[in-house]
């Protein structure tokens, strides 16, 4: 059974395959960068929406300018600058993370248990039911 190809067109293509291999492989790397940015750029601008008045205004503007530098570069930027601004966003992203949770910390009262002491509570279980999954007793 013939292909119809001859040897040496066979090895042209392998060799043609083989010099393309590499440029589908940083064209796989590019796209993947852009879409990773534009994903966060999107999570960014809902995270913000989300918050709302929560987010100090400095952190949203800082937030917003580093989506900004992106979505302006996306098209073009390399590889390594995507990357970087990614993960400068990133960063950024979880101050507000930072400072949504240590909010919600400030406001709430909770039950003042000295460390060290045994916890005690309407939600904690008396301790003389046994052992615990995963606890060790000797």
């Amino acid at each position: 059974g013939g292909t119809g190809l001859s040897k040496d067109e066979v090895d042209r293509m392998v060799k043609e395959a083989a010099a393309h291999a590499s440029d589908d492989t940083k064209r796989k790397a590019e796209v993947e960068a852009r879409n990773v940015a534009d994903n966060l750029c999107y999570t960014a601008e809902k995270s913000l929406m989300d918050a709302g008045d929560k987010v100090p205004v400095e952190l949203k503007t800082e937030i917003e300018g580093k989506v900004k530098q992106i979505r302006d570069v996306l098209a073009t930027a390399s590889v390594e600058d995507l990357k970087q601004k990614t993960q400068e966003l990133s960063l950024a992203l979880q101050k507000i993370g930072q400072h949504m949770y240590g909010q919600g910390q400030q406001g709430q009262p909770g039950p003042e248990t000295p460390p060290g002491s045994p916890q005690g509570g309407p939600d904690q279980p008396p301790s003389d039911q046994g052992p615990v999954e995963g606890e060790v007793v000797e």
